[in-house]
């Protein structure tokens, strides 16, 4: 019987340690938050799964507890999506680069050359935003939310698709510097050979 470490387990408490914790600032705090205690029920429930029964490396699950905890702790406790005007973007950008490299540990060595591999991978991104962005619609649509900033883009003047585009293109930017990376290592290791 393989035995189970306890390191394993360190995002998933790491994770419920967030989640304590932006729960008692949720109840300090007067807002309707039961949409995001759900969310982060679900991405616990889904952190577990990972860890026990898919054997992936555990940086993957630091990656979704750092992206749970910048996008509902910092993001909406703490209001950083109105407050650090880059946040929403630096965030999509993150999913970028996370999405490429989960990606990427999935298909190493079963995808030969660079230059395809970064094709799939940066189409994978591509996937993964617009699946977020469909994702960002559903929440507005059914929850009568504001993700997608829509309020605020028609205050500015801009048209709403414009945080849409723009969320998407920032995707973009962290799956290519995603891509930079992988392509400076690849060459680091060729260059030793």
């Amino acid at each position: 019987m393989k035995k189970l470490h306890v390191d394993r387990f360190l995002p998933f408490l790491f994770f419920l340690f967030v989640c304590l914790l932006t729960t008692v600032l949720y109840a300090t705090i007067p807002l309707d938050v039961s949409w995001i205690l759900l969310l982060e029920l679900y991405g616990c429930l889904l952190l577990v799964f990972l860890m026990l029964f898919v054997p992936i490396p555990k940086i993957f699950s630091w990656y979704v507890v750092i992206h749970f905890g910048m996008a509902l702790c910092l993001g909406t406790i703490f209001n950083f999506y109105n407050r650090i005007f880059f946040w929403d973007l630096l965030l999509h950008a993150y999913f970028g680069w996370m999405i490429s490299h989960f990606f990427y540990w999935l298909c190493r060595g079963k995808i030969s050359g660079f230059f395809l591999l970064a094709v799939v991978l940066f189409l994978i991104s591509l996937g993964g935003a617009a699946l977020w962005e469909c994702m960002e619609y559903g929440m507005d649509t059914l929850f009568s939310m504001d993700t997608q900033k829509i309020a605020e883009s028609i205050a500015n003047g801009k048209s709403p698709v414009a945080d849409t585009m723009e969320d998407i293109l920032i995707t973009m930017v962290g799956s290519l510097s995603f891509l930079g990376y992988l392509f400076i290592k690849e060459r680091r290791i060729a260059l030793k050979k």
